[in-house]
């Protein structure tokens, strides 16, 4: 079966239409690309980039254009387009793409899928104060991730293995970590980093909500005190791996300090100054 026509975004605005497989891998191809130099047959009409899997046969343009024709209709409805979720996230428009949903051969084009992928998956996390992804959250229908791993509009959703690639290249990138260690299964999402949570600590103790409100100088509190505030902060739900490390960045500018205390540990916040 000859691949379909596609379109999808391109730079500077324009649209491209790839041909691609059933299985909706994309297979760049170079500007300068001509009929011997591929499998592919491209013409540029009226500055669309057109693409046709020729199989290894040779297609002239007249029969390119008659190909075109008949996929029209599939062109046509091929509208990549935002789309908010029922819990009110926008979806960016490649959410919409079929092949955004399927692991590419060609490495460039698998990484910029990855980053949109990783921006995703951040920004959703953040929205909804999430912080741990699985791998078989791509397997399990209803589970907290279903609004961006699937696409029930275009049938489409990312299979485990495309997630796990996609979470070890977050790890390599420190924009997340395998939580519990020594597995690939999970991990602990930075949607942000390390040391910005350490100020949205600090900022949070002495700052304006925490002074109009608790005040805690020099006061020990206890990390459930801080996970699971009385009033709700920026911090609520913080997980614990996450709030020991935010609490080391601050000891080292001497901003606080670990304090053992009859329930565990504590911590006390210390005035000074950040290097910000």
């Amino acid at each position: 079966m000859p691949a379909r026509a596609r379109a999808t975004s391109a730079p500077h605005g324009r649209f491209h239409f790839l041909a691609h497989d059933d299985h909706d891998r994309f297979v760049p191809l170079p500007p300068s690309l001509t009929p011997q130099d591929s499998q592919f047959t491209r013409l540029t009409v009226c500055g669309l980039s057109l693409y046709r899997n020729n199989h290894n046969v040779r297609i002239d343009v007249a029969t390119l254009l008659i190909s075109l024709i008949s996929y029209l209709p599939d062109i046509l409805q091929m509208k990549l387009t935002t789309y908010r979720t029922p819990s009110g996230y926008l979806l960016p428009s490649i959410h919409s793409a079929p092949p955004f949903f399927t692991l590419q051969p060609n490495t460039a084009t698998q990484t910029i899928f990855t980053e949109n992928w990783t921006r995703l998956i951040l920004s959703y996390a953040r929205y909804r104060n999430m912080f741990i992804l699985r791998v078989e959250d791509a397997e399990v229908l209803g589970s907290d991730w279903d609004e961006i791993l699937r696409n029930e509009r275009i049938k489409r959703k990312i299979l485990p293995s495309h997630l796990s690639f996609i979470m070890e290249d977050m790890v390599r990138k420190n924009l997340a970590a395998y939580d519990p260690p020594k597995q690939t299964k999970s991990v602990l999402l930075y949607w942000r980093s390390l040391d910005e949570w350490a100020e949205v600590l600090y900022d949070w103790d002495f700052g304006d909500f925490q002074a109009n409100s608790i005040g805690q100088l020099n006061t020990i509190m206890t990390f459930y005190e801080i996970i699971e505030p009385a009033v709700p902060s920026p911090l609520s739900g913080i997980p614990m791996t996450i709030l020991r490390k935010a609490i080391t960045i601050l000891t080292k500018t001497n901003r606080a300090q670990i304090i053992a205390i009859a329930d565990g540990e504590g911590v006390r916040f210390l005035p000074g100054s950040a290097s910000r």
